[in-house]
């Protein structure tokens, strides 16, 4: 099976000039993404790690929003929780430069391209464990995959991750943009390619 592609080359070019305690998540708000698991999370990383903070990009997408809002007050978090909205590439990238952990508790994705975007500009990710970010992501090498749908055991994970040395975690972070390398436009291309000709020959 020959799976979608990414723009590789804009996300590896990203330089990364981590912001300490920043966690970046992309996405739409909707149901699927469980950014209220996210937020329950992060709510317990905040009152171990007072530094952290936490940037959701990506536009409303199902009516969401309001009662998500309303979420990061009872959490008592609305001081620590930005939602950007829809953002051009370059503000994108300029989160992605400065995250120092990416984020995502989808509890369904078809593919999931914010979490190779992400790992492609070398930012660590700390995912839900679900199919496409197990197939993506070797526990511990390339990222780490929690259970969103368990708060303390996703900020745990989370926490763990933002405690890492600065070299241990830019190795993971260079080992995660060398592994969706496969991803990049150019190879799915080549793979395309492959295939038209091998279905033209098998029916000349």
């Amino acid at each position: 099976m020959i799976s979608d592609g990414i723009d590789y080359a804009t996300f590896s070019a990203i330089q990364k000039t981590i912001e300490p305690g920043l966690i970046v998540s992309v996405g739409r708000i909707a149901s699927n993404k469980r950014v209220d698991h996210l937020l329950a999370a992060f709510q317990k990383v905040s009152a171990r790690m007072p530094a952290a903070s936490l940037v959701v990009v990506g536009r409303q997408d199902d009516g969401d929003q309001d009662e998500i809002e309303a979420l990061v007050v009872q959490l008592g978090i609305q001081d620590r929780v930005l939602f950007t909205g829809a953002v051009s590439d370059a503000e994108l990238h300029s989160w992605l430069a400065r995250a120092h952990l990416f984020a995502l508790a989808s509890e369904y994705e078809s593919f999931g391209v914010s979490v190779l975007e992400a790992m492609s500009s070398g930012t660590v990710p700390v995912v839900n464990d679900i199919p496409p970010f197990r197939a993506a992501i070797r526990p511990g090498e390339t990222g780490f995959i929690s259970d969103f749908g368990d708060a303390d055991r996703a900020a745990k994970t989370m926490l763990e991750a933002l405690s890492l040395d600065p070299d241990r975690l830019r190795e993971i972070g260079d080992r995660a943009r060398a592994s969706v390398r496969k991803y990049s436009w150019e190879n799915v291309a080549a793979q395309l390619e492959q295939l038209y000709r091998r279905i033209v020959l098998e029916n000349a």
